[in-house]
């Protein structure tokens, strides 16, 4: 039986892997980092400690996702095209592909990318022509789906007050990295929950109360700034997010993967990027913009 490493430092992308890997029977090994650590631990995933280069050598082929605070998964690919071993990818977004194989000024592409829907199967293969791109099922959304199947019984309790969800994303360090410039995308989480704050008391629909939820890249207590609107009860560090997305009626976020699930959820979900020629990154029409909303009087 082939054995596979499996190579993951961001959250995303071990959620995907994680679920993924629960449904084979492959043999592995782990090479776990970052926040990837505490998700493999949370979804029961066996992990192991394992140097990379080891990793790689006693593998028949790797599966890695990709980071953006971390060149782990760009030199997993690095060394296993050098021991001659096959290299897979699982995107888990659908922005900035060039970016998470960018290693020392070179893109080092893996042999095999894998994605889970057509908008990011058509952008891998406008962007990567002589690579192999694969359609594969996304078991954390399939996981998630079925989660909030067996959970809204306990949250549709018909209250008639409205509650909001801020998804935290940690924009300005990732532009940072990127670019040198934490403000060269034109819009960052602070500023985006800001522009929310200023702004929540004049859409259409009366909000009550906003839970606001740190990335898990987020430094501590960086929000807490946020907890001076009397509308902001809590600085969620600990809940479930599938349980602070069921518990809300609106998610407002930039373009986090978190704000996808609120669509899984079949909640509105509403980007704060204020500038009107920017848009949100996640491929999906059914997520609004605040700035329509207050510019239009949309009554959701």
């Amino acid at each position: 039986m082939n054995k596979v490493a499996v190579i993951c430092h961001d959250a995303g992308g071990a959620e995907v892997l994680s679920h993924w890997l629960k449904r084979q029977k492959f043999l592995y090994c782990t090479v776990l980092e970052g926040p990837a650590k505490n998700v493999f631990i949370k979804n029961k995933c066996k992990i192991s400690e394992e140097v990379l280069i080891h990793a790689i050598k006693k593998s028949d082929f790797i599966i890695s996702g990709t980071s953006w605070q971390s060149d782990l998964e760009k030199k997993a690919i690095i060394k296993a095209r050098e021991m001659g071993k096959y290299s897979i990818t699982f995107l888990d977004h659908w922005s900035n592909y060039e970016e998470r194989f960018l290693y020392k000024g070179q893109i080092n592409l893996p042999n095999e990318i894998w994605v889970s829907d057509k908008y990011a199967y058509d952008l891998a293969k406008k962007l990567f022509k002589n690579t192999i791109i694969k359609r594969k099922r996304n078991y954390y959304f399939l996981n998630i789906k079925e989660t909030i199947e067996n959970k809204n019984f306990f949250y549709n309790d018909n209250r008639k007050t409205l509650k909001g969800l801020y998804i935290g994303e940690n924009v300005s360090d990732h532009a940072f990295l990127a670019t040198g410039d934490k403000n060269s995308y034109g819009y960052d989480e602070i500023n985006s929950l800001k522009y929310l704050l200023e702004n929540i008391n004049n859409l259409n629909f009366n909000i009550l109360s906003l839970k606001v939820r740190p990335h898990p890249s987020d430094s501590e207590g960086k929000y807490n700034f946020s907890m001076k609107n009397k509308l902001v009860k809590e600085i969620s560090n600990n809940n479930e997010l599938i349980d602070d997305i069921l518990e809300s009626d609106f998610i407002f976020g930039i373009d986090s993967m978190a704000m996808v699930i609120g669509l899984l959820a079949n909640k509105k979900v509403i980007s704060c990027i204020s500038n009107r020629k920017l848009k949100c990154n996640l491929p999906f029409s059914e997520i609004l913009y605040l700035r329509d909303l207050l510019e239009k009087r949309i009554n959701l």
